[in-house]
């Protein structure tokens, strides 16, 4: 998708890109934001996309905070959503004239985590073409929380005030800002979200991120009364079995035996190895067979690994896929690239070695904990050709 268009421009159009925050030190639980500037350089108008505030690398704009988890694969599951939903913006141009800019903000606090005091770094960047002409931009900049100024509700009452504006697009901005710093400060006016039609989709994270006893119990009534699959229902069931541990067990399993292609991972991470049998007697039948064998894979059991294993070594390519994806999210570990293409005897053969040489040592992942994948250690030679 190109990030930026025009009309009819000529081949020496340029635009220029600039990132910039408004300054360096913040507060605890401020909200933090990224401007980024685009200049037209060339001599005709040229349109420029408006960006999507909650997407800006649907835009094209790549970011990254000292604080994000290690780029990875199947090792950290729970990771903000990476597709990009069209919701109109994209076909809203603004025209600039020659010389003249617009300027965009990115919420750095929606999809990462600036929570703790200390120093950070951002880093963003973008490159596409504007019709016939190319704009490239690269940034890295420091900034820091400071651990003596809490941000106080004084200072979020205008996004308060802002969510009783007659402009939905007003009502959103002040609801994903609040919902992402999330302070206890606002918690009443946070716990109302759940009840908005227009702003319940911030509701989850907003409960989440407040992850106080009166936001857990409202993200379980979110679960109980959302429509089943809702995105609403789906990611405060998440959320829930995160932060909830075992204790909201069994109000997701309730809810995935009536949804299992939808809450059933969620079950298994709140349950671990309680839930182990349950997904063993469902892994070989018709009925949500491979919702069970992901499931396992949320688990963080160690008893989850022999079940995968078998269902490993099954002709059926899609099953044999997704127990291996469960593997790797168990294990952290990925096959050696001479059994990457499907072949079910030599991955299996290769994930066997492993558990039978290092079982005794293994480290089991939970299904948050983030970290780089490693190779599987070649058993047959005794070395490990990392």
């Amino acid at each position: 998708m190109p990030s930026l268009f025009a009309g009819d421009i000529s081949a020496a159009a340029q635009a220029t890109g600039h990132f910039y925050l408004e300054k360096q030190i913040f507060a605890r639980g401020e909200p933090v934001f990224l401007y980024y500037k685009i200049t037209n350089r060339s001599t005709k108008v040229i349109g420029v996309n408006r960006s999507d505030p909650e997407q800006p690398m649907c835009w094209g704009v790549d970011i990254k905070v000292s604080s994000d988890p290690p780029s990875t694969t199947a090792a950290c599951s729970i990771l903000p959503d990476s597709w990009c939903v069209m919701n109109g913006q994209f076909g809203d141009a603004v025209p600039l004239s020659p010389g003249e800019s617009t300027v965009e903000r990115f919420l750095l606090n929606l999809h990462h985590q600036i929570v703790a005091p200390g120093s950070y770094w951002v880093e963003a960047s973008q490159s596409g073409r504007l019709g016939d002409a190319a704009i490239s931009a690269h940034r890295r900049l420091s900034f820091r929380i400071d651990a003596s100024a809490l941000f106080p509700r004084s200072r979020l009452q205008p996004w308060v005030d802002q969510l009783g504006s007659s402009d939905d697009d007003q009502r959103l901005e002040a609801a994903r800002v609040l919902a992402s710093v999330a302070s206890t400060s606002v918690e009443d006016v946070l716990l109302t979200f759940a009840h908005d039609p227009l702003l319940k989709r911030y509701a989850p994270l907003a409960l989440y991120r407040l992850n106080t006893q009166l936001s857990r119990v409202a993200l379980a009534e979110m679960v109980r009364n959302s429509a089943s699959g809702s995105h609403e229902s789906l990611d405060a069931a998440r959320y829930l079995a995160e932060i909830g541990g075992s204790y909201w067990y069994p109000l997701l399993l309730e809810t995935a035996q009536r949804q299992p292609s939808f809450y059933l991972s969620f079950a298994a991470e709140a349950g671990g190895e309680r839930i182990v049998p349950l997904l063993q007697s469902m892994a070989p039948g018709p009925d949500a067979h491979l919702e069970a064998i992901e499931a396992l894979g949320w688990t963080a059991s160690p008893k989850a690994i022999p079940i995968l294993l078998d269902q490993l070594h099954n002709a059926d390519q899609l099953t044999s896929n997704r127990a291996e994806e469960a593997l790797q999210m168990l294990t952290h570990r990925v096959p050696r690239t001479e059994s990457s293409n499907f072949h079910e005897a030599a991955r299996y053969a290769q994930w066997s070695r492993w558990w039978q040489s290092e079982g005794a040592q293994r480290v089991i992942f939970k299904p948050t904990n983030c970290g780089a994948e490693t190779p599987l250690p070649d058993t047959q030679t005794g070395s490990k050709r990392y």
